[in-house]
């Protein structure tokens, strides 16, 4: 096959299966974008935030790649490498126009992958965030024990120790005080 190509044909024909390769590689990222979005929706996990990486670094390339590959179609025109008749230059004109709608995918896909990755940024943050007030309520929760606990473990004289229900009523005041505590985060909406 190659050897009945013309030297012009060849070249021309190099570049645009080369675009057509990287079109069908720019679906593939597409479908792999869609995959990852869907994933980060369901779970956050550090590997999709690898995989959003890798694409965004491909991506790049491709891009790089293309804008070489329009400017080397353009440079056959002008230079004269390629004869010019309006075969080729309808060639060319596929070729540089393939390879523009190429660079656009690519430059899309890549704001797209941008901006998965600040959604990523805040979805985790804002689990963070969830986790540290959930963690700093249930401190707070258990501080009103503790603070009784070491109030009533002191060795002075305090109303009601030698009574036989004072851990009982010392028990049921930490959990009221607790209770009060988790009431009105409930009401300030923090839990």
């Amino acid at each position: 096959y190659l050897g009945s190509l013309a030297k012009d044909d060849f070249t021309l024909s190099i570049l645009y299966d080369t675009t057509q390769l990287f079109l069908l590689y720019l679906k593939q990222i597409s479908n792999i974008i869609s995959i990852v979005q869907k994933k980060i929706q369901e779970t956050s996990r550090n590997e999709d935030l690898a995989k959003l990486l890798n694409l965004e670094k491909s991506l790049v390339y491709f891009t790089t790649a293309l804008k070489s590959n329009e400017f080397m179609a353009m440079k056959l025109r002008k230079i004269g490498i390629v004869p010019v008749n309006d075969d080729n230059d309808d060639k060319i004109d596929d070729i540089v126009t393939e390879t523009k709608q190429a660079i656009e995918m690519s430059s899309i896909y890549n704001n797209i992958v941008s901006e998965m990755m600040t959604a990523f940024s805040s979805i985790i943050s804002n689990k963070l965030n969830n986790i540290m007030k959930l963690l700093t309520i249930i401190t707070i929760v258990l501080t009103v024990p503790v603070m009784f606990a070491s109030i009533y473990g002191m060795n002075i004289q305090l109303p009601g120790d030698q009574s036989p229900y004072a851990f009982a009523v010392f028990v049921i005041i930490s959990i009221m005080f607790s209770g009060l505590v988790v009431w009105y985060f409930k009401k300030k909406d923090w839990f």
